[in-house]
């Protein structure tokens, strides 16, 4: 990874926007970040560290912690890098939580922080790989870069104070840290694997041996043998009784069929019943279906003459309201006669109050004078009144201002007093901050050696619960070699007197061929004849106890080795802690709370120190500002005071044109608004009486042509009236009606014509097919006899009684032949998949044992590899270590692991050439260290290189640790740096140190002032092109 581009934005203790272009400092650089104590130089490495996995390079501080106090509170603090892995290149940009103003509004608000991570890949717009999530941008980068920020800070980064982490972590860490670099977790993923595919078999093994117990016990047989036996025996029953099942069957089938048949027969017996019976229904309908059709031809004659009543009843209702129409007429001529009355009377009226308009006019002309002169005497007392205002506020500010002066003043003398105090407080912050990392370390590690002895404890008591499993499986073993031996020999003692009671005096035997029997062997008396039967129980027996103790066996070998790992674990601890081992965890967990405590109570201390710092700047540029302001104000005073009498004699001069009467404008309005209104309203009340007026006379003359025409519209009705009535007399005398009301009760709807129609037609159909069915059946049970259903169905009750019978005795002996059957085939199928399972692990679980390290030397196959890794970056550090200490140290690996510890084979040790002895690294002082320290991230950053398929470290940062060097120590390592950097790295040295500054052209300066420190690349080739 290389950085290429960073933007820091009101991040730490840069106020605005600063960008460090790493290009300007040529390809490959080795340069320094330089500048005075506090002004930001960590911050630059903690803006990268925070793009990148939203942490800074100590983790001492979040990132919502890292916001600039100097910073203008809308600019938000945010991190942008641009940096490059191999030929692609990428951008990440974080936001940090932090209050900012609302976008509306007033008032702040809290920014959640954000995350966007792009790839550059050189068109106009980048390919967003993630859009906000900073959980999801965190995950990405450590993918990418293959690093967790913890490797991160001991590989790229060397933080102040952290630079020795590397060099003194313990054989766990450093075997995390080397697999992440070189890739190795596929030697990891090998063990596991293995071990994972040994601990399947062994689990079949034994799912297998409880399988077959199982089954045995789901055919309720003890033992394969027995099971073969029930086979045997019951295949003649389960014969006999199939052909029972069978002969039962056919009788049920026979009398089902016989009850079928009578049950129809009877059904048509039922049949011609019913139907004689719905006959005579039907036919005593008669007399009501003719009494409708005579109903039905009454209606149709009422039909013909409907028109004609229907045409006499609508003139006549037309008449009688055509009368109500003429009656309503007439009164409506008399209302509107005496509206257009009312009319004329309102417009007299009207037009005598429009006579006063012209009176108002003349007044409404002589108040529109004075109007112009009130509104300038309005605008002088505003004016008056404003003057005087400001003139009150200048002479308040002035005085507000002065006070203000001595107050910043005696509070400038009190915080002085106390930043002496927090100052002299925090000498003791860093000293706690490296006992709290040592005293963490070891709280961690005597809480993990707690829980270590938790699980032992849990492990014995498995270990002895497997070993009395094992002990068991073992005596049933024994017992069942010595009956199975038992059995062979009585066996073959049996086998020897059957043969010899074949043997004639003079016959050779058919054993040794001799023909002299002087021992003939005899069958014992007491004993029962040992069968073939006999002897492969007893053998079947022994093969599954020998199978069983395999089984113990294996799970006793891997509780030893899960107890003999975990003692392993429990002894490392214990050499690491030394006393502490023995020490109660609650004991070590107060140290460090107490600690702790102490670190925080301090950086609380510093937070106020530096709150107190920036308070003390702030009141001194306050303190400058309001003392050019008290000069300004008192100005403003005096000019205030001028402007004030002239407004005064502007007020006096214009009330002395208006009268006193007219002077306030808002009498004046109302007057001239009140004439204004009167002459509108009179105006308005003259047109509305002339509109009423015209509108009344129209409106007389309209109801008066109205009821004209209804007397023409009632004599045309009288004359068609007449002749409608003369018309329906005749045709209801003609008719067969006698009476109105005789006709209209023989109308009928068409609805109910048609409901009558069909239901004469449906009862003539259903008569004919009622006689028509009557006489088939007749006809087809003329010669037979009702069967009696009684006797049938007893008949087939009791055949179905004995199928059910001899049915369920042949499922009973299917159902249990089925299930031996298919047990034998399941322990056929088992007995082979363990044959094979055996064989697989002969492999598997050797393999698995050697790769993990459970055999031999107890070294796994990753930190085999490790170990040959370590080796090569230790040759690479030792030459750069020897160099820098003036031919006295070098780096090795600590090769001779007490008590076969796998955790010592990555420890490391420094040989001292001037005692010729080897020591462990935590000896060495602060300036060697740091030396050994850079060495080993030189020599790891080398090896990591060389290695196709390890992660690419193309950028080196060192935060101070020079300052520990003399100076001929320093242009040592100055110098292997710069062989470095011809490799092919970027190199960044972050020191104060004058000579570092002297030999180093290339830098990055940081400058701090009182706004905010700013940065500023210095490169003399590229400044001068």
């Amino acid at each position: 990874m290389k950085p290429l581009n960073l933007v820091l934005q009101a991040f730490g203790p840069f106020a605005k926007t600063e960008r460090i272009d790493f290009s300007t400092l040529g390809s490959n650089p080795l340069f320094l970040i330089n500048g005075p104590t506090g002004a930001g130089k960590s911050s630059i490495l903690d803006a990268i560290c925070y793009a990148l996995y939203g942490q800074t390079t100590g983790a001492e501080r979040d990132g919502a912690q890292m916001r600039c106090d100097h910073a203008a509170a809308n600019l938000l603090t945010e991190v942008i890098l641009d940096f490059s892995l191999g030929s692609r290149t990428y951008r990440i940009k974080r936001i940090p939580a932090q209050e900012r103003p609302r976008a509306r509004g007033e008032g702040t608000t809290i920014q959640a922080p954000e995350a966007q991570l792009w790839e550059l890949d050189g068109s106009p717009e980048a390919k967003l790989l993630v859009p906000s999530s900073v959980r999801e941008a965190t995950t990405m980068i450590s993918e990418l870069l293959g690093l967790s920020v913890e490797q991160f800070r001991q590989v790229i980064v060397l933080p102040q104070g952290k630079f020795r982490d590397l060099l003194m972590a313990n054989s766990r860490d450093r075997e995390e840290i080397f697999s992440q670099l070189f890739q190795t977790h596929i030697y990891r993923s090998i063990e596991k694997r293995l071990q994972e595919q040994s601990a399947v078999i062994r689990n079949a093994v034994s799912d297998n041996n409880q399988q077959i117990v199982g089954i045995l016990q789901t055919a309720t047989v003890g033992s394969e043998v027995e099971l073969d036996e029930e086979v045997l025996e019951l295949t003649p029953k389960l014969s006999a009784a199939t052909a029972l099942k069978t002969q039962a069957q056919e009788a049920q089938t026979q009398a089902t069929l016989a009850k079928q048949h009578a049950e129809a027969l009877t059904q048509r017996f039922t049949d011609l019943s019913k139907k004689e019976i719905e006959l005579q229904a039907k036919q005593a309908l008669a007399p009501s279906i003719s009494s409708q059709q005579q109903r039905l031809d009454k209606a149709v004659q009422a039909e013909r003459i409907h028109p004609l009543y229907n045409r006499y009843v609508e003139k006549s209702a037309a008449l009688n309201q055509l009368s109500v129409q003429i009656t309503g007429a007439v009164k409506a001529i008399e209302t509107a006669t005496q509206d257009k009355a009312l009319a004329e009377a309102g417009l007299n009226t009207a037009k005598a109050d429009a006579s006063k308009i012209t009176d108002l006019t003349t007044q409404q002309f002589k108040l529109n004078q004075f109007n112009t002169q009130v509104m300038q005497l309005q605008k002088a007392r505003l004016t008056f009144n404003a003057q005087q205002i400001e003139a009150q506020a200048s002479q308040a500010k002035l005085e507000a201002a002065l006070s203000q002066q001595g107050l910043l003043n005696t509070e400038l003398l009190e915080k002085e007093a106390l930043l002496t105090t927090l100052n002299e407080d925090l000498k003791a912050l860093v000293p706690q901050q490296i006992a709290l990392a040592d005293q963490r370390v070891k709280l961690e590690n005597r809480t993990r050696l707690e829980n270590l002895r938790t699980e032992q404890l849990g492990l014995q008591k498995q270990m002895t619960d497997v070993l009395a499993r094992f002990n068991k499986q073992q005596t049933q073993f024994n017992e069942s070699q010595l009956h199975k031996t038992q059995t062979e020999f009585a066996w073959h003692a049996g086998q020897a007197a059957s043969l010899a009671a074949q043997l004639n005096r003079g016959e050779p035997c058919l054993v040794c061929g001799s023909k002299e029997h002087p021992n003939l062997a005899q069958p014992s008396e007491n004993t029962e004849l040992v069968t073939k039967e006999h002897l492969d129980k007893a053998r079947v027996a022994e093969d599954k106890a020998r199978a069983a103790l395999e089984i113990a066996d294996a799970t006793l070998n891997t509780a030893k080795l899960n107890l003999d790992a975990k003692k392993r674990q429990i002894n490392e601890l214990e050499l690491t802690l030394q006393a502490l081992a023995s020490q109660s965890l609650t004991l070590v967990a107060k140290s460090y709370q107490a600690i702790e405590a102490e670190v925080k109570r301090l950086s609380q201390v510093q937070k106020d120190q530096e709150s107190v710092s920036h308070k003390i700047a702030d009141i001194k540029r306050t303190f400058l500002t309001i003392a050019g302001q008290v000069t300004e104000l008192q100005a403003m005073v005096d000019t205030d005071k001028t402007a004030l009498i002239q407004a005064t004699a502007s007020v006096r001069q214009l009330e002395d044109l208006v009268p006193e009467a007219y002077r306030d404008e808002n009498t004046l309005t109302k007057e001239l608004s009140d004439i204004e209104a009167s002459i509108k309203q009179f105006n308005l009340a003259l047109n509305y009486a002339q509109e009423q007026f015209d509108a009344k006379s129209l409106g007389l003359q309209e109801k008066t042509a109205t009821h004209a025409q209804l007397q023409v519209q009632e004599q045309a009705l009288q004359l068609e009236n007449t002749q409608a009535t003369q018309d329906w007399n005749e045709a209801l005398n003609q008719g067969c009606f006698k009476e109105v009301t005789t006709f209209k009760s023989a109308l009928l709807t068409a609805v109910e014509q048609d409901t009558i129609k069909k239901t004469i037609e449906t009862f003539n159909t259903e008569l004919t097919s009622l006689q028509s069915v009557v006489t088939q059946l007749k006809t087809e049970l003329a010669k037979q006899t009702l069967p009696d259903l009684t006797q049938v169905a007893q008949l087939l009750s009791d055949k179905a009684s004995e199928f059910k019978v001899a049915d369920t005795a042949w499922r009973v002996l299917e159902e249990r032949n089925n299930l031996l059957n298919n047990i034998k085939q399941q322990l056929t199928a088992i007995k082979t998949q363990t044959a094979e399972l055996y064989a697989q692990y002969a492999i598997i679980g050797t393999l698995s044992d050697v790769a993990n390290g459970v055999s031999g030397k107890r070294i796994s196959l990753q930190r085999f590899v490790l170990s040959v890794l370590l080796d090569d970056v230790l040759i690479q550090a030792s030459q750069r270590l020897n160099v820098m200490s003036k031919g006295r140290y070098r780096l090795h690996r600590k090769l001779d692991a007490t008590d076969g510890r796998i955790a010592a084979g990555l420890d490391l040790e420094v040989e001292d050439s001037y005692t010729d002895r080897s020591r462990p690294v935590a000896t060495l002082s602060g300036g060697e260290s740091f030396m050994a320290a850079l060495s080993l991230a030189l020599g790891l950053s080398d090896v990591v290189q060389s290695y196709a398929g390890g992660i690419k470290l193309d950028t080196l940062f060192i935060d101070e640790g020079f300052g520990s060097l003399d100076p001929e120590s320093l242009d040592l390592a100055i110098k292997t740096l710069i062989d470095l950097q011809a490799s092919g790295r970027m190199i960044g040295i972050i020191s104060h140190v004058t000579e570092l500054k002297e030999q180093m052209s290339l830098r990055i300066d940081v400058t701090s002032s009182r706004e905010g420190s700013s940065i500023t690349t210095i490169n003399p080739i590229h400044n001068k092109s």
